[in-house]
Protein backbone atom coordinates (compact mmCIF):
# COMPACT_ATOMS: atom_id res chain seq x y z
CA UNK A 1 0.00 0.00 0.00
CA UNK A 2 2.83 2.04 0.88
CA UNK A 3 4.05 1.61 -2.67
CA UNK A 4 0.67 2.36 -4.43
CA UNK A 5 0.40 6.13 -2.24
CA UNK A 6 3.88 6.92 -3.08
CA UNK A 7 3.28 6.47 -6.98
CA UNK A 8 -0.10 8.06 -6.73
CA UNK A 9 1.79 10.76 -4.96
CA UNK A 10 4.39 11.34 -7.49
CA UNK A 11 2.06 11.50 -10.29
CA UNK A 12 0.08 13.87 -8.42
CA UNK A 13 -3.25 12.09 -8.61
CA UNK A 14 -4.90 13.27 -5.64
CA UNK A 15 -7.88 11.90 -3.40
CA UNK A 16 -10.64 10.72 -2.68
CA UNK A 17 -9.93 7.59 -4.33
CA UNK A 18 -12.64 4.91 -5.63
CA UNK A 19 -10.97 1.64 -5.22
CA UNK A 20 -11.59 -1.44 -7.35
CA UNK A 21 -10.03 -4.69 -5.96
CA UNK A 22 -10.66 -7.84 -6.98
CA UNK A 23 -10.03 -11.23 -5.37
CA UNK A 24 -7.51 -10.88 -2.37
CA UNK A 25 -6.37 -7.58 -2.72
CA UNK A 26 -10.12 -6.59 -1.46
CA UNK A 27 -8.15 -6.94 2.14
CA UNK A 28 -5.72 -4.26 1.30
CA UNK A 29 -8.63 -2.01 0.12
CA UNK A 30 -10.63 -2.67 3.47
CA UNK A 31 -7.23 -1.94 4.98
CA UNK A 32 -6.51 1.28 3.38
CA UNK A 33 -9.78 2.74 4.05
CA UNK A 34 -9.76 1.47 7.37
CA UNK A 35 -6.35 3.34 7.91
CA UNK A 36 -6.54 6.18 5.88
CA UNK A 37 -10.18 7.42 5.98
CA UNK A 38 -9.84 10.74 4.29
CA UNK A 39 -8.13 9.30 0.89
CA UNK A 40 -10.85 6.39 -0.09
CA UNK A 41 -14.43 7.72 -1.10
CA UNK A 42 -15.44 4.21 -1.91
CA UNK A 43 -14.67 1.00 -2.88
CA UNK A 44 -16.51 -0.93 -5.71
CA UNK A 45 -15.10 -4.80 -5.09
CA UNK A 46 -14.93 -7.16 -7.98
CA UNK A 47 -15.66 -11.08 -6.85
CA UNK A 48 -13.69 -9.14 -4.07
CA UNK A 49 -12.20 -11.01 -0.79
CA UNK A 50 -13.62 -9.71 2.49
CA UNK A 51 -11.95 -10.72 5.86
CA UNK A 52 -15.50 -12.54 7.32
CA UNK A 53 -14.84 -14.88 4.30
CA UNK A 54 -11.77 -16.68 6.10
CA UNK A 55 -13.57 -17.24 9.47
CA UNK A 56 -14.53 -21.02 8.67
CA UNK A 57 -11.34 -21.40 6.08
CA UNK A 58 -9.67 -24.18 6.86
CA UNK A 59 -6.01 -23.69 5.07
CA UNK A 60 -3.71 -27.23 5.27
CA UNK A 61 -0.56 -25.95 5.56
CA UNK A 62 1.39 -28.89 4.33
CA UNK A 63 -0.78 -28.44 1.10
CA UNK A 64 0.16 -24.97 0.53
CA UNK A 65 4.04 -25.58 1.71
CA UNK A 66 4.26 -28.19 -0.67
CA UNK A 67 2.07 -26.41 -3.76
CA UNK A 68 5.04 -23.77 -3.23
CA UNK A 69 7.88 -25.88 -3.30
CA UNK A 70 6.85 -27.56 -6.36
CA UNK A 71 6.49 -24.20 -8.37
CA UNK A 72 9.67 -22.82 -6.90
CA UNK A 73 11.48 -25.80 -8.17
CA UNK A 74 9.78 -25.45 -11.70
CA UNK A 75 7.94 -28.52 -11.27
CA UNK A 76 4.97 -26.72 -12.38
CA UNK A 77 5.92 -26.34 -16.12
CA UNK A 78 5.18 -29.73 -16.36
CA UNK A 79 1.71 -30.00 -15.26
CA UNK A 80 -0.54 -28.81 -18.04
CA UNK A 81 0.27 -25.00 -18.98
CA UNK A 82 -1.28 -25.87 -22.24
CA UNK A 83 -4.20 -26.53 -20.42
CA UNK A 84 -4.97 -23.07 -19.57
CA UNK A 85 -8.42 -22.21 -21.25
CA UNK A 86 -7.47 -18.96 -22.35
CA UNK A 87 -4.95 -20.90 -24.31
CA UNK A 88 -6.93 -23.78 -25.01
CA UNK A 89 -10.26 -22.12 -26.12
CA UNK A 90 -9.00 -18.51 -26.47
CA UNK A 91 -8.54 -16.64 -29.81
CA UNK A 92 -5.07 -15.43 -28.69
CA UNK A 93 -2.12 -14.80 -31.14
CA UNK A 94 0.82 -17.14 -30.66
CA UNK A 95 2.65 -14.10 -28.85
CA UNK A 96 0.17 -14.07 -26.15
CA UNK A 97 -0.28 -17.33 -25.64
CA UNK A 98 3.88 -17.48 -25.34
CA UNK A 99 2.99 -14.65 -22.99
CA UNK A 100 0.67 -16.97 -20.48
CA UNK A 101 2.86 -19.58 -20.35
CA UNK A 102 5.62 -17.74 -19.03
CA UNK A 103 3.59 -15.40 -16.45
CA UNK A 104 1.75 -19.16 -15.40
CA UNK A 105 5.53 -20.54 -15.17
CA UNK A 106 7.00 -17.54 -13.15
CA UNK A 107 3.50 -16.95 -10.45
Amino acid sequence: MSEIREGLKEANIQGPLILVPHSMSGIEAIYWAQTYPDEIEAIIGLDMAVPEAYTHLAINQFSLNLMQFVNNVGLTRFFGIDEVAAIKYGTLTDKEKRFIKRFSILN
